[in-house]
């Protein structure tokens, strides 16, 4: 390129910081000559107990436009880091966009520090932050153009119901305590239609409304039916043209997945040994007060309250202790694992035996669910069930294929798992 030496070599990152976390000295340098090669370098400012995970992000000046940076290499984006530490990243961008000028190329970096309450992020601009500061439920834009995500510490609890759990599905809950050693980010609502559509672009429901969950959707639509088949085999891989795919691109790379089914009842449970996540039990397997005020179930379909009936507006009843909502009713939500019964010895149903996966993994700690199976775990009842579906322990398996309008799904980030 004749005009490479008029080109500003130097392209100053824009600093963004959250918490008690600091980017410095950040500059981006184009080589010379110009082979769509970028050394970014930058220094974070942390203290020995703080980890964090780095998230960068391009912007095409000529158009105003985000650019995912998807072919990194050195110390990649979005990868675990703990305390202070000077780093350099090489992006290409010429791979990622042929078309761009280096002129027209600027870049951010941020640390996004981890244990703060939220992870958002913009689906119209990429833009990735944390924050501990609430979201306002009065304003939209916390279920359409915004994804919020409550970061859920690490624990034990008691996985299952008790014997004497008033709807409980015998072999199938058996109780056991679990241990998670990693915390992680989880939806604080279930994922909207507004919300698909901006990643995915059309919207496949049955019932429209934008702050509605979307339904109608499978788990191989949202992991994909390659690639995003194979969990636990294949890890946390996704095929690039499913939503999960589509977002990971769009955030640049940061791990997003469904829960898994130990994951998705610690965050519902927010410490409760309840039926229920508000600390209530049954009084009724069908219609039940208790239910009625924690989500949209098949008895108070038709209260309107969120403004439809049916599945309803995300976060129009009471939500747990950890802030998150329609962990009971509204939508059925996929989880990643096979299913099976949580002990193969007290397997009994023997119409099912023939779709159950084999439990070869940890029960108790950091579970990943069977190896195999033919149906995947959905977990939380939905608009048209009765109360004892919605239950804290209740476990709903169907075949990964499956798409209706009681099937929605909300995600987790596991920025531990890189």
């Amino acid at each position: 390129m004749k005009d490479i030496k008029a080109i500003m070599i130097l392209l100053w990152l824009a600093v963004v910081c959250f918490g008690k976390i600091k980017v410095t000295n950040m500059v981006a340098t184009p080589r010379k000559p110009w082979d769509g090669m970028i050394d970014i370098t930058f220094d974070v400012e942390a203290n020995d107990s703080e980890t964090y995970c780095i998230h960068g992000q391009g912007h095409d000046k000529a158009s105003d436009k985000k650019l995912a940076m998807k072919s990194t290499t050195g110390d990649v984006f979005s990868c675990l880091h703990k305390g202070k530490g000077t780093y350099h990243v090489v992006w290409n961008a010429h791979k990622d966009y042929p078309y761009l000028k280096p002129s027209n190329i600027s870049v951010s970096v941020s640390a996004l520090e981890l244990g703060l309450k939220y992870l958002v992020l913009n689906l119209m601009t990429g833009v990735v932050r944390t924050t501990n500061t609430s979201p306002d439920l009065n304003n939209d834009i916390c279920r359409k153009e915004e994804m919020w995500l409550r970061w859920i510490p690490p624990g034990a609890f008691m996985m299952g119901s008790p014997e004497n759990e008033l709807g409980r599905w015998s072999h199938w809950e058996i109780q056991h305590q679990v241990t998670l050693t990693k915390g992680y980010y989880i939806g604080i609502f279930e994922v909207t239609q507004t919300q698909w559509k901006l990643i995915m672009g059309d919207n496949p429901s049955d019932y429209a409304g934008e702050t509605r969950p979307v339904e109608y959707v499978s788990y191989d639509e949202i992991r994909g039916s390659k690639a995003g088949a194979h969990w636990p085999l294949g890890g946390h891989a996704v095929d690039s043209d499913s939503f999960l795919g589509k977002l990971r691109e769009k955030m640049d790379g940061l791990l997003f997945d469904l829960p898994k089914e130990a994951q998705w009842e610690y965050a519902c449970r927010a410490g409760t040994t309840t039926a229920l996540n508000s600390g209530k039990n049954l009084t009724s397997t069908k219609k039940d007060p208790n239910m009625a005020k924690v989500g949209r179930y098949g008895h108070n379909k038709s209260d309107k309250k969120g403004g439809f009936s049916k599945h309803t507006t995300v976060g129009s009843y009471l939500p747990n202790a950890w802030g998150l909502y329609d962990m009971h009713g509204n939508v059925n939500e996929w989880c990643l694992d096979w299913f099976a019964p949580y002990s193969n010895d007290t397997a009994k149903d023997s119409a099912k035996e023939n779709k159950m996966g084999t439990l070869k993994y940890d029960l108790n700690k950091n579970p990943t669910g069977p190896s195999s199976g033919e149906e995947r775990m959905l977990r939380g009842g939905c608009w048209d069930f009765s109360a004892w579906y919605c239950r804290s322990a209740h476990r709903f398996p169907n075949a990964p294929s499956i798409r209706d309008g009681r099937r929605g799904f909300r995600i987790v980030c596991n920025p531990l798992d890189k």
